[in-house]
């Protein structure tokens, strides 16, 4: 497992969300860097702030894809970071659509994918959880 999500017909484009470091504490969160790659080319990095509710929703979500009390959009008030998916009959995908300080970046996907994203993610917290 691991913390990048790679598109499953557009050969090249990712995005990759390690944990750099975390703070378990009820009121603190976490620092995170995001990747977003297309044509095999890094697109667009940066690093964030979640509070530790935002990180786990967000992991909840991934690991229960697709939440209905979502809405196909996750959304919160912390940073410039959202998700909305559209699901896709015709391929069994999801076209998930990351927004980024304003920009998109499209990604189509399986639900398998998500929930193996999901492991790596939480993977990535517990190791930051014990630097």
């Amino acid at each position: 497992m691991n913390s990048v999500l790679r598109d499953e017909q557009e050969q090249g484009t990712w995005i990759e969300l390690r944990f750099l470091s975390h703070d378990p504490e009820p009121d603190e969160g976490s620092w995170l860097f995001v990747t977003f790659g297309r044509h095999g080319k890094t697109e667009q990095e940066s690093r964030f702030g979640w509070t530790n509710r935002v990180v786990h929703a967000f992991i909840h979500l991934l690991k229960h894809f697709p939440e209905e009390k979502y809405n196909s959009y996750f959304l919160h008030i912390e940073e410039d970071f959202f998700l909305r998916w559209v699901y896709e009959r015709a391929t069994d995908c999801y076209l998930l659509i990351f927004e980024y300080q304003g920009q998109l970046f499209p990604l189509k996907t399986s639900k398998s994918a998500l929930l193996n994203w999901a492991g790596g993610l939480e993977l990535s917290l517990l190791q930051a959880s014990s630097k």
